[in-house]
């Protein structure tokens, strides 16, 4: 599930914008060309909890031992990510940030106008230790796309997650792959009661900016245009939101006003729903003896695809270049198969890397749930949203238009167009 972030780009340009970038090369390994001389340092700054931070610790000291006459990365939690932020601020402020933190892209978008990052760029071309065009490539394209500004690699992703399609397979006996497919089905599945607690839908899903995301992007539309200005309501959106709107009347999709999906998916009261792989361990405890459950790609419009979440690493410009290169040497090894494969076994986060479905830990994981194999291939149709500081004002405005059509105060059209010009504004489109 998306995480709310807390960054415009005028709080962080307000406050870094005296910092001046420190981007010096960083040429060679650990020996020739190197700036790595002696045991250095650097700081990870995080928001990871849980077994989430379990498992993170476990490929930091594995990293660490690995290289410990050279490197030692000392992980920071900093709490939730409105905390991470919120630290990250006054640390820029004060030009005292971490060598490195995970980062969301409306953050990345802020630091790199601030001059606050090093690209990754920088490193991945390096020639004694940066990346070769087989190992780059096989970090997942959505993700390369998603770390990229004007053609450079500014971050590199971490916890990472992807939309799928959740199916109740004691209900649903053939998983629909398309939308004709899927409204058939979930039409057939509904039965509806005079008590709400007593029906059962086909599909729940909740009147937002993510849900209807997925449409437009399955029907073949994108948030914006070439120019950057909203496209969201072109009639690939229209009919997009219109679908979902038609199945809401025909009484086989549910909205859920309150709550998430796996609330109604586990008892049995809707038989699917589009959501994120982060719900993975909700279904599983919600729906234990209950009903079986399983993942599926999400079913094709005129287009397959999905939408990809979670934050990414960056390293920050102020760290001296011998940290700067230690901090890059570890992100290289995170994103590498073993420990990408560890870390989507231990985490239930994504792979980055598809070499770790090559890996026996990815291996006997599929082995006991298969569904992971539905989540990989979902990853190769995935989709980014825009990488911009003002996304998220935005998106609550395309989230305000859904639910107004959706509780039939506006038409999909009036309800888009509406949210488009607002969205413009917000963008400094006209």
């Amino acid at each position: 599930m998306r995480m709310k972030r807390f960054w415009t780009a005028a709080i962080v340009l307000a406050l870094v914008v005296a910092m001046v970038a420190t981007t010096a090369g960083c040429s060679g390994g650990m020996s020739k060309g190197s700036a790595i001389k002696g045991k250095t340092v650097v700081t990870f700054w995080h928001a990871m909890s849980g077994p989430h931070e379990a498992a993170l610790k476990k490929i930091v000291a594995d990293f660490n031992k690995a290289n410990e006459k050279y490197i030692e990365v000392q992980l920071v939690y900093q709490g939730s990510y409105g905390d991470l932020s919120t630290k990250l601020t006054a640390a820029l402020a004060s030009g005292t940030p971490p060598t490195m933190a995970q980062q969301y892209e409306n953050w990345t978008a802020a630091y790199i106008d601030a001059k606050a990052l090093v690209p990754i760029q920088t490193f991945i071309d390096n020639p004694n230790y940066g990346m070769k065009k087989e190992e780059l490539e096989d970090i997942y394209k959505v993700f390369r796309d998603q770390n990229t500004w004007d053609g450079k690699i500014w971050t590199m992703p971490m916890n990472k997650s992807t939309n799928v399609l959740f199916v109740n397979t004691d209900l649903v006996k053939k998983i629909p792959t398309t939308w004709d497919e899927f409204r058939t089905t979930a039409k057939s599945l509904s039965k509806i009661d005079p008590d709400p607690k007593k029906s059962v839908y086909g599909f729940g899903y909740r009147a937002n900016v993510d849900q209807f995301g997925f449409l437009l992007k399955q029907n073949g539309g994108d948030w914006l245009d070439k120019d950057g200005k909203a496209a969201f309501n072109s009639q690939a959106g229209i009919d997009a939101l219109q679908f979902l709107l038609d199945m809401t009347e025909e009484k086989s999709a549910y909205r859920i006003a309150t709550g998430y999906e796996s609330d109604l998916f586990g008892p049995g009261q809707i038989a699917m729903y589009e959501g994120s792989i982060a719900g993975i361990s909700f279904v599983d405890n919600l729906s234990k003896g209950k009903h079986g459950w399983t993942v599926a790609k999400m079913p094709k419009g005129k287009a397959e695809a999905s939408t990809v979440m979670g934050t990414n690493v960056g390293i920050f410009a102020k760290a001296k270049p011998a940290e700067q290169e230690a901090a890059w040497r570890f992100i290289k090894y995170l994103v590498s198969a073993e420990p990408q494969a560890y870390w989507a076994q231990q985490t239930g986060y994504t792979p980055v890397a598809q070499s770790a479905t090559k890996t026996k830990t990815w291996q006997d994981m599929v082995a006991q749930k298969p569904y992971w194999n539905a989540i990989a291939d979902q990853l190769k149709v995935s989709t980014i949203d825009p990488r911009l500081s003002t996304w998220d004002k935005a998106r609550s405005e395309i989230s305000g238009a859904v639910e107004k059509a959706v509780l039939k105060k506006a038409t999909a059209k009036e309800a888009l167009d509406a949210a488009a010009a607002k969205v413009n504004e917000i963008l400094g489109k006209k």
